[in-house]
C-alpha cells in the first residue's frame, strides 16, 4: 500500500511500527490510551477495557474482541438485548 507522505494513515502506521519496535527491542511495557481498536488490537498483547472509568474487561486481544460486555459497551445493543448480553458477562 502506497500512502502519500504526511497522510494520517501513514503517520498512524509508522507510529504503530515504532511502538511495536520499542516494545520488542527494549522489552518494556507500554501504557497506551487509544480509541482506535485496530491500533490496540495490532500492537497489544494484553488489554484492559474501561467503560466510564469502570474496568469491564481484562485479557488478550482475542478475549477482549469476544467479550460480550465490551461489545455491548462499545458497539451498543438494542434495549431488548441488554439482559441477554448481561447474562453472558462474567461477574
Amino acid at each position: 500500500m502506497n500512502l502519500p507522505p504526511g497522510s494520517m494513515r501513514g503517520k498512524a502506521t509508522r507510529s504503530n511500527e515504532l511502538l511495536h519496535a520499542i516494545r520488542e527491542t527494549e522489552k518494556i511495557a507500554i501504557f497506551l490510551i487509544e480509541h482506535d481498536m485496530s491500533v490496540v488490537m495490532r500492537i497489544s498483547d494484553h488489554i484492559i477495557v474501561l467503560d466510564y472509568g469502570k474496568k469491564i474487561a481484562d485479557g488478550t486481544p482475542q478475549e477482549i474482541r469476544d467479550d460480550p460486555h465490551v461489545i455491548a459497551a462499545y458497539l451498543g445493543v438494542a434495549d431488548e438485548e441488554i439482559d441477554e448480553v448481561k447474562s453472558g458477562v462474567r461477574p
